[in-house]
């Protein structure tokens, strides 16, 4: 009952109960081989990072072909930002437990941290290929992880593939929120602003928090001088985001500023070198004469 309940804590997010019912059944039972995974993952989303590691530690010292074990310490690592030590235990994980769906995922959502994103790809497709009907659940933050590996890698037609089918699978979803603004995006990039507009509308109904979104709205209503406001305070504060940069230099080069829209442009490259080489939109047709 105790092992029972600390997995229900843990589902439920109540990760201190999950503490105390794992710790008393090891106590009862320290050759409990099903608790020191749960109990690591516990200590880990409590921030208790030290205590996590040891407990996963021991676990795989006992037993080296428990795949949960090393799940526990690829949670661990990543929380550490360990991201290489990370990859190897989730690598070990899905090597011990090959039909889990959830286990490439990880490892593709570690190598894509790393931004390793083609090393990434057969991992996202792999854990789509393992999804059975009774974990359909896990399917749109795959796809999403999926999706944006993608468009970090410039292949824009089949990140929106993706992000399509999540709105298909989730509409009204946070999941489906960030697609749509993304969605947004890509045709965007590919100067279909009707589409553009259609779906990042669709994400400010939604109450989206993404600034990108607000902002490509004043461009697309030819509100440029403001989105290039704004934009310069984003990319202050939001220095990683690739397509803030991108935007940034839209909208330069479309006021005429080519040397400052240049700058932006390699500071994306920098970020995202295969999405930020391809073409940018012209956004001539939203120049009014009061821009010129």
């Amino acid at each position: 009952p105790l092992v029972g309940l600390g997995n229900i804590f843990l589902l439920q997010d109540r990760y201190a109960d999950a503490v105390t019912n794992y710790s008393r059944a090891l106590q009862l039972n320290p050759a409990e081989r099903n608790v020191p995974a749960g109990l690591a993952i516990a200590y880990a989303l409590l921030g208790r990072l030290d205590e996590a590691e040891q407990t996963a530690r021991r676990a795989i010292e006992r037993n080296r072909n428990d795949a949960a074990n090393y799940t526990a310490l690829g949670l661990i690592m990543y929380s550490r930002g360990n991201l290489p030590e990370a990859e190897r235990a989730y690598r070990r994980s899905f090597e011990l437990d090959p039909r889990n769906p959830l286990l490439p995922y990880q490892v593709g959502e570690v190598l894509r941290a790393q931004k390793r994103y083609a090393d990434a790809l057969p991992f996202y497709r792999q854990a789509l290929s393992l999804i059975n009907p009774q974990e359909q659940i896990y399917q749109p933050s795959i796809l999403a992880a999926f999706g944006s590996t993608l468009l970090r890698l410039g292949q824009l037609d089949e990140a929106a593939k993706r992000y399509a089918r999540i709105i298909q699978l989730v509409p009204g979803s946070p999941v489906a929120v960030s697609s749509h603004s993304n969605l947004g995006l890509i045709y965007y990039a590919k100067g279909d602003f009707a589409q553009a507009r259609q779906n990042w509308q669709e994400a400010a109904r939604l109450n989206t928090t993404y600034a990108p979104v607000r902002i490509g709205l004043l461009i697309l209503d030819r509100k440029l001088k403001e989105a290039l406001e704004q934009l310069e305070a984003y990319t202050k504060t939001s220095a990683g985001d690739v397509d803030g940069w991108l935007m940034l230099g839209d909208v330069r080069r479309a006021l005429g500023d080519e040397e400052d829209a240049r700058v932006a442009y390699v500071r994306a490259g920098q970020i995202a070198p295969e999405y930020a080489v391809l073409p940018r939109p012209s956004l001539q047709s939203l120049i009014t004469p009061a821009m010129q």
